[in-house]
């Protein structure tokens, strides 16, 4: 049993090691393009007046009796919307090449049979752009009563440690549906990218690959979603001490102004930091997903060529 779970196990590694570093020249930079396309968003917007344009939202109640969401979006113009529409296609546009690219270099078998040319390349963003909008908010969906029932422990008339050991043990709970449901419909989006079929009709073919599946594929994808969460963790908040340091501390009863613009230097130094992170390890998240892929996918054996006996001499 030890067998037949380590030696795939094995193979699966090599295999994520070896895609990984043969495609990380090209992937990289398709990788960068949409963090070049934020930092560029970055530069040519007023951070400190979107920020504050948010606070307000939050903090002065509206005349009008609409939400602070509703608020932003009556805020929002018709060319920001237009611009963050370009940028969501761009970047759906280049993961979608990424994984294309990936897989041919990953299916040597024949697999999957991938189409090439531009309709259907189109085809495959089409499908790519719904499926994953339809993954994210079936993961959402699943951990959307979190954020009520973390309002209803902070208003419980229990001890703050009691109530820090009451969130920790429902997020933990809380999070195993979420991280079930991410897992078994993982092959859904990479699916749609490689041969643009239906979302829908991805759904249950993700649940039957991944049954069987699921520990192995959570561990391939685990590995490098570690790495590159806990590094979208740390870099803020190495940044966030920086420029604690670098501004000479900053007063909690100081004007919002200042706060605001120490935010803006966090967000924006944390970007400029994130964006080679970005183009290192978003190619290795999707090996190792496209490599979770081919291990649930039935394999095709291709059958023998007849063999014909030379004829036997009756000496």
């Amino acid at each position: 049993m030890s067998t037949l779970i380590v030696a795939p196990l094995q193979q699966g590694l090599l295999d994520l090691t070896r895609l990984w570093l043969r495609s990380l020249k090209v992937d990289a930079l398709l990788a960068s393009i949409p963090g070049a396309l934020t930092l560029l968003w970055i530069g040519h917007t007023d951070v400190v007046a979107a920020l504050q344009a948010v606070a307000d939202a939050f903090q002065i109640p509206d005349p009008q009796g609409r939400s602070a969401l509703g608020v932003l979006a009556a805020r929002v113009e018709l060319p920001d919307v237009i611009a963050m529409a370009f940028c969501l296609l761009i970047t759906l546009a280049c993961h979608t090449a990424i994984i294309r690219r990936q897989w041919r270099q990953l299916d040597s078998t024949g697999l999957l049979c991938v189409e090439a040319g531009l309709p259907a390349g189109a085809r495959a963003l089409l499908s790519t752009v719904v499926a994953s909008l339809l993954y994210l908010a079936l993961c959402f969906l699943s951990f959307s009563p979190t954020p009520w029932v973390m309002l209803d422990l902070a208003s419980m008339q229990i001890p703050l440690l009691m109530k820090v050991l009451a969130a920790l043990l429902f997020l933990s709970v809380a999070a195993i549906p979420t991280i079930w449901l991410s897992i078994t419909l993982l092959p859904m989006p990479y699916l749609a990218a490689l041969q643009g079929t239906s979302p829908i009709h991805l759904l249950p073919r993700s649940a039957r690959l991944m049954r069987g599946h699921w520990w192995i594929s959570s561990l391939y994808t685990s590995i490098p979603g570690t790495i590159y969460g806990s590094i979208l963790l740390l870099i803020p908040f190495v940044v966030l001490i920086v420029s604690f340091w670098w501004l000479g501390g900053l007063r909690v009863d100081g004007p919002e102004l200042d706060h605001l613009h120490w935010l803006t230097t966090t967000i924006t130094a944390s970007r400029w930091l994130l964006w080679p992170m970005d183009a290192l390890l978003l190619p290795m998240i999707h090996a190792s997903c496209l490599v979770a892929l081919r291990q649930a996918l039935p394999s095709q054996r291709i059958p023998p060529r007849p063999t014909t006996r030379p004829p036997t001499s009756p000496i």
